[in-house]
């Protein structure tokens, strides 16, 4: 009897750590478009207002876009990064591409956007992902 009461706890035990190694599971990003004209820091606070934890920015036709967790999820961060400019132009679906790429997981877990003033031909591509 005694054998079956550490075997229990051996596999209690093994289940505990097993679970631990999973990864953590990611939320889906949404995203609301405030509209233009768009700056930066207007943009942030607006969507930070609407969404907790929300992450605002301006994609490339100035206008103010706002990403967020569907799921309201206080304990998961949004997070942007640059990719860097894309010299014969950034398109949407390449930009997308790149951050799943960077950044896997479920597509929904990452957003790639293009941004810059589409005056310049060199546009950069951000990621806006769950850090």
């Amino acid at each position: 009897m005694h054998d079956s009461k550490e075997s229990f706890a051996l596999i209690f035990l093994l289940l505990i750590a097993g679970t631990a190694l999973l990864p953590a599971a990611k939320g889906k990003i949404c995203i609301e478009d405030f509209g233009t004209p768009c700056s930066e820091g207007s943009c942030e606070r607006t969507c930070e207002s609407k969404h907790a934890n929300g992450l605002g920015d301006c994609d490339v036709d100035e206008s103010c876009k706002c990403f967020y967790d569907c799921e309201a999820n206080p304990s998961r961060k949004l997070c942007k990064e640059d990719l860097g400019l894309y010299p014969r132009g950034c398109t949407a679906q390449q930009c997308q591409n790149d951050c799943a790429n960077k950044f896997p997981g479920s597509k929904d877990n990452v957003h790639g956007y293009c941004y810059g003033p589409d005056i310049y031909p060199d546009q950069s591509c951000r990621c806006a992902y769950f850090c």
